[in-house]
């Protein structure tokens, strides 16, 4: 029984080292997100993705100059006519960032989308292209029902959107920036490319308020 005891702790310290090992050496090697490296052009472009500039093909050229954008997974969603709606990809090691997708209209990009869960910070952001204007927040909810605080930050003049599920901190975790021209700003205020909500559900937009705590009123 003794020698059972022995070979079990024995196990558990060697999985819990190999653990700890794994954590330290993903850490050692984590990249910062694609919208930290992106820096042959200022915001709202994106690896030489100009909102209201760029062409479908302009896209593609981009994309495949990217690193970490998986090649194999760059696809894409036409409308009835063929002309595509909707380019999207995903992200491979040693990016951090999940996915991406260019919303296109009549062949020219209207808005930028990177998902990056786990890889930005509010902070981060805020060091790139600066504190939004405005804000908007809601309540969501998940499959299994637990409800949870829906933050979207607003920079019209900046052109970009960005997606939180907490409290305002510089530590916060960024679920999705979104780059647009600014010129654009209020056509795609009324659709859900830059907040979910149906714009005839949302409540009103809110003065940025600077680091901290936001009401919520839960339903």
């Amino acid at each position: 029984m003794k020698e059972y005891f022995k070979v079990t702790a024995a196990l558990t310290l060697f999985i819990l080292g190999a653990l700890g090992f794994l954590t330290f050496a993903r850490n050692i090697n984590k990249q910062p997100s694609v919208i930290l490296t992106s820096t042959e052009c200022a915001a709202p472009c994106w690896y030489g993705i100009t909102p209201g500039q760029s062409t479908s093909l302009q896209v593609y050229s981009a994309l495949d100059r990217v690193d970490g954008v998986d090649k194999d997974l760059i696809l894409e969603t036409d409308n009835k006519d063929g002309k595509p709606t909707r380019i999207f990809w995903y992200f491979q090691q040693p990016a951090e960032d999940q996915m991406g997708s260019v919303n296109i209209e009549n062949d020219q990009a209207t808005a930028i989308n990177i998902s990056t869960i786990n890889s930005l910070t509010l902070a981060e952001l805020f060091s790139k292209v600066g504190e939004p204007d405005k804000y908007w927040t809601g309540v969501g909810q998940r499959d299994d029902g637990e409800q949870f605080v829906d933050i979207v930050l607003l920079a019209p003049a900046k052109g970009y959107a960005a997606e939180l599920v907490s409290d305002i901190k510089a530590n916060t975790p960024v679920f999705r920036v979104t780059y647009f021209s600014p010129a654009m700003y209020e056509k795609l205020l009324e659709t859900s490319i830059l907040i979910d909500e149906p714009a005839s559900k949302r409540s009103p937009l809110q003065d940025w308020p600077g680091y901290g705590s936001i009401p919520v009123k839960w339903e």
